[in-house]
């Protein structure tokens, strides 16, 4: 797991390859991809998007250009295809949070509704 700045990224590291669980912000890729290198020349495979909030997602900006291939939720692949509205006054410092849509690029290309064929 790589702990901190605002978050934690699962990392999954197999004989072949590396799975990334949730990717945080398009701004920190770089250590994103450089800590697995410390324990695994492996690369990473899959990433794995636990919902759509932008804390565990605004990374397929910057993966998805890279062509790592994305894998979420239907639903959550739903809510990163328009303009949502994420903590709308809920909190006494914010007002409201907006989270623009996603472009293509950066959207999940393997979704599940249930359960995630394997094949």
């Amino acid at each position: 797991m790589l702990i901190g700045g605002g978050g934690n990224v699962g990392v999954f590291v197999s004989d072949k390859n590396v799975i990334m669980v949730d990717n945080k912000y398009k701004i920190v890729k770089e250590v994103l991809i450089s800590s697995p290198r410390e324990i695994t020349s492996n690369p990473i495979q899959y990433i794995i998007n636990t919902h759509y909030h932008h804390d565990h997602s605004d990374g397929n900006r910057a993966f998805g250009k890279m062509e790592i291939p994305i894998i979420s939720d239907e639903n959550a692949k739903a809510r990163m295809q328009k303009v949502t509205e994420l903590y709308g006054n809920i909190y006494d410092f914010i007002d409201c949070f907006v989270q623009d849509k996603y472009p293509t690029e950066a959207l999940p290309i393997i979704t599940y509704n249930n359960k995630l064929p394997i094949s």
